[in-house]
């Protein structure tokens, strides 16, 4: 195999492993669902073709046609949204970005000193190290969770890809003297602010190159002709931004406290090597976040810089750094704190920076010392274990985040089931108590929230089927706070608002309650509302309110086996609401010994007897868990919360139940 061969050998087994890392880490995000904004995007990407998506933004707070133009083909192409191919489209670039980053360190910071040779004599071997550190410290950045799993993040994975392109180009263009790579590079960095306003940055990058080259004669005079030449493209596409309306983010920029704290975060991610112990600082041991962050970032920048200043480093050295200076730039001018703090992906531009510093700094410390001596084996067993250590916290930050994407990504896969099925019996689907975002307890970093947000409360909740299923569907909400479970690993909110039962039980629905485990979210159905079709018998039992506010019927009772355990479904009949009153539901083996319960509210404990309206009918389904259930029989019946005397139960026949409370029989299958 010849010199070619082998280089492209070498760059297809490279482009495999960014593959190869890639999928290992964010994989599993083409199982996920769409989420947060693309319920706002899809909407705007369905009713749009891709002529009025180039020239309007329809109230949206943002110009990025070129991400809205991808999902519109998608959508031709498939007639439909599909989320494995959006998905899939996020892994791609984010892996080719991770490829251009080992190629851009090759390019950068070659070993043989020259400066832009006309033929390189190896494209590959010069520095295998920097190449796939650089890679992967790319591609396991802890702060890209966000973005790689959530279609909607497109934008900031896509605007580094063109934005690496551009610069890929530039560089090609300064080594082979053709002029078809600066067209190439110029085509960039026109493409690049269509795809998020950080595009504009093309221009400084690529100045960038040419200020930090070693030994490069005349930089200055360079630089300023690249600058002129590289900013004509932006003379088309700020016209363009500025006549087209955009929903209004307030003031240009934000205020010296915010650009302060948002200096901060980017600080943290950064010098995120040291700053992941800022959490247990702060949360733990009480420390201020904002003095942790600078504390902890100033160690990371005075051991980079000593590293870099004592160990020989070039010119180039400074890339990196003026690189990740430009990326955040624009953020801590123009964008808030608290929206910072929450959008981890708003790092994705700088984290190539971030990757190339930590790559120097590593590298430049480990080659310390003579080639051979005790020293510079000792620097690079020291430099070795540092990797490995930082990169399996990095792995070990994104898988937890990727794991919760999967437990919202199954509940939300719950929740169009069982809407779809609601919906297709005629009732509307309440699901209570749904999570909008999750979050670890245990922080590894002072500043952010860390969590992962799947619901916005600015989307209308029939919003998730139309994007999902094609259809509208009829789906609320609601949270009720007192029935929530506190989860031992996460913090999490709800979604919706308080429920409106009067209006709620207008409609014929029936309620899910979302039940919570270790590690997964599921739907249980709990009843059934609204003016439902029942048969003209007498009730089984009337219960009376100790304070004739109102009365309560059992219409009907069924008592099934279910999952080793007994399903009790009951329908009521309400005129009046029951204050301070509840059910109790006891099952009891054949000698009347308790073996199980499952008191509390109807509809799971979120519809409490005291806020039913008159002429109210409720299915309520509950499941008792029982031990030894042979025999087993069910007591149904109500009691005041207060004192905890039963109501009376009356039995159509006008007698009163024994003990106030009506036995219930299971029904075997078959019956």
């Amino acid at each position: 195999m010849d010199n070619k061969g082998k280089q492209l050998l070498y760059w297809l087994l490279f482009a495999a492993f960014c593959a190869i890392v890639t999928f290992l880490l964010y994989g599993a995000s083409l199982d996920l669902p769409f989420f947060f904004d693309d319920f706002v995007h899809y909407p705007f990407v369905e009713s749009n073709n891709i002529f009025r998506i180039w020239l309007s933004t329809n109230d949206l707070a943002y110009y990025r046609p070129l991400n809205f133009t991808l999902w519109r083909i998608t959508y031709q192409l498939f007639q439909d949204h599909d989320p494995i191919v959006d998905h899939g489209i996020n892994l791609v670039l984010f892996a080719l970005n991770g490829f251009l980053v080992g190629w851009l360190a090759s390019r950068l910071w070659s070993l043989r000193g020259d400066r832009f040779p006309v033929v390189a004599r190896n494209d590959f071997r010069d520095d295998v190290w920097r190449i796939y550190l650089s890679a992967t410290f790319f591609l396991l950045f802890p702060f890209s969770y966000q973005a790689i799993p959530w279609v909607g993040s497109l934008s900031h994975i896509l605007v580094t890809t063109i934005i690496l392109l551009a610069v890929v180009c530039y560089i090609q263009m300064r080594r082979t003297r053709l002029r078809l790579w600066g067209m190439a590079s110029l085509f960039f960095t026109f493409l690049a602010p269509f795809a998020h306003e950080n595009g504009v940055l093309v221009m400084p990058f690529v100045v960038l190159v040419d200020l930090t080259t070693p030994g490069l004669s005349r930089r200055w005079r360079q630089a300023a002709r690249t600058a002129v030449i590289w900013t004509l493209p932006l003379l088309i596409y700020i016209p363009i931004w500025l006549s087209l309306p955009r929903l209004d983010d307030g003031g240009l920029f934000g205020s010296l406290e915010g650009m302060l704290q948002n200096s901060a975060y980017f600080l943290q991610g950064t010098f995120y090597p040291f700053n992941s112990i800022g959490g247990w600082l702060h949360y733990t041991r009480g420390f201020d976040d904002m003095s942790v962050v600078a504390l902890l970032s100033g160690i990371g920048f005075i051991i980079a810089v000593l590293v870099q200043l004592t160990h020989k480093a070039t010119i180039r050295s400074l890339f990196p750094w003026f690189w990740i200076f430009l990326a955040s730039l624009p953020a801590i001018l123009f964008l808030v704190f608290d929206y910072v703090i929450n959008g981890p992906r708003l790092l994705m531009v700088a984290s190539a920076g971030i990757a190339w510093l930590w790559t120097d700094v590593i590298l430049l410390f480990s080659r310390g010392g003579k080639q051979g001596s005790i020293e510079r084996l000792a620097r690079a067993g020291i430099a070795s274990l540092f990797t490995l250590l930082l990169l399996a916290q990095n792995a070990t930050f994104v898988s937890h985040r990727m794991t919760m994407h999967e437990i919202l990504g199954h509940g939300f896969e719950e929740v169009i089931t069982a809407t779809a099925g609601a919906n297709e019996a005629g009732l509307e689907a309440i699901v209570v108590n749904f999570p909008s975002w999750l979050a670890l307890k245990d922080h590894a970093f002072a500043l952010g929230h860390e969590g992962v947000l799947f619901w916005p409360d600015y989307v209308p909740p029939e919003t998730l089927m139309t994007v999902h299923t094609g259809k509208p569907g009829d789906l609320n909400f609601v949270k009720v706070d007192g029935i929530r479970p506190d989860l031992e690993k996460y913090y999490y909110g709800l979604t919706g608002p308080d429920p409106n039962w009067p209006m709620l039980s207008a409609v014929p629905s029936q309620v899910f309650q979302t039940e919570y485990s270790s590690d997964a979210i599921d739907l249980i159905t709990v009843g059934t509302l609204g003016e439902l079709r029942t048969e003209d018998h007498d009730a089984l039992a009337v219960f009376e309110g100790l304070d004739d506010s109102g009365s309560i019927q059992l219409i009907d009772a069924r008592v099934t086996p279910e999952n080793g355990g007994l399903k009790v479904d009951t329908l009521w009949h309400a005129d009046g609401a029951l204050a301070n009153t509840t059910l109790f539901v006891h099952a009891v083996d054949a000698a009347g010994n308790l073996i199980g319960q499952a008191d509390g509210d109807p509809l799971g404990g979120s519809y409490p007897l005291s806020q039913w309206q008159d002429d109210n009918h409720v299915w309520d389904s509950r499941t008792i868990e029982v031990e030894g259930g042979a025999g087993a029989s069910v007591r149904l019946g109500l009691y005041d919360r207060l004192s905890g005397q039963r109501l009376e139960a009356l039995g159509n026949d006008g007698e009163i139940y024994t003990d106030n409370f009506v036995p219930l029989s299971v029904e075997q299958e078959g019956q």
